[in-house]
Order: structure tokens, then sequence, then C-alpha cells
């Protein structure tokens, strides 16, 4: 399960306006090539219909995020057993597009046996409101950075960005606030 992803998107902006429309697709959009894949319900075929997110994608992150953080969460401050691993793992978070969108990069390598396989976002609540998994093919970069970027729902005033690497955990970055 995916939710929008960066590279379906032909231009940034894209992600603001999905905010802008309380986060419904147009018929158009999802046409133009922004997958949703099965966090989607079709609410309609012709005319005017439009793309709801499906709720129950929150569900399923919110449990793939415990599932990674299990072992516990590691930070730039407290990298616990994997001292000078920091800067390859602790996501770099920031909001953009007037305060409407978010980005987090991980400077990684990704490679077929070691590689972020998830990168995802919580509010000021811990709520994850987006989650993207990965393979070591999916980087960018020449196989060197996991990234993805989302619209930020309304009602979200702070953003933490968590990245999973297979070999070394779960690392939070600091939180950033919309301005």
């Amino acid at each position: 399960m995916r939710g929008v992803r960066r590279d379906k998107l032909s231009h940034p902006s894209q992600a603001s306006e999905w905010v802008e429309q309380g986060g419904v697709l147009t018929r158009r959009q999802v046409i133009q090539g922004l997958g949703v894949a099965s966090a989607v319900a079709l609410t309609g075929c012709y005319g005017d219909a439009t793309y709801e997110v499906d709720r129950s994608i929150f569900t399923y992150w919110q449990a793939e995020a415990v599932r990674y953080e299990r072992d516990g969460v590691f930070t730039k401050a407290d990298p616990g057993d994997y001292e000078g691993k920091e800067d390859a793992h602790t996501p770099k978070v920031s909001i953009y597009q007037n305060n409407s969108a978010v980005v987090a990069t991980v400077d990684h390598p990704m490679d077929i046996d070691h590689w972020v396989e998830a990168i995802y976002f919580k509010d000021q609540n811990g709520e994850v409101f987006y989650l993207e998994h990965f393979g070591y093919q999916d980087a960018k970069n020449e196989g060197k950075v996991a990234e993805t970027f989302i619209a930020i729902p309304q009602g979200v005033t702070q953003v933490t960005g968590y990245a999973f690497c297979n070999k070394h955990g779960t690392w939070r970055s600091e939180p950033v606030s919309r301005a």
C-alpha cells in the first residue's frame, strides 16, 4: 500500500492543490498520473467523479509505525550502538510550498542487502499521516537517497520524520513546525 508518491506528481505544487481540496483528488488528477494505489476508493466513474483517501490506510500506517518502532527509535543525539551512522539514517525534514507540503530525505545507500525500507511522518499528536515503503531499487540520486513528500493535512502544526533502515532500525528527525 502506498500513498501519493513524489515521482507520480508532475510538479510539487500539485501537493498543495491536494491539500486545498481537502485531500480529495479529481478524476483528472488521477488520470494525469497521481497514483494512490490501494489507498484510494473510487466514488464515481463519470463527470465530476472524485477519488477520496480511504481512512483505513491511516490505521495500517499507524500499525506499521508501531512495528518499526518496537525495538526503539534512534536520533542524531541518541544513536544507541550506531554512533557514526547518524547522518546516513536521520531523516532531513523540510516544510515548503507555503507550509502546505513536507519532504523527508535520507542520505542512505540503497543496496540490495541494506536500504531504507520506509519513511513516514507523524503529526504533533504522534499520529502517522503518511508512510511510504521502499525497495532498494527505489533510490534516487544513483542509489544513495531515499526521499518522499506529501501534502500536509489540515490541522497538522508539527511534523516529525521517521526512517526505517533494514539493518540499523528506526531513526527520528527533530520536529519541524509549520510557520
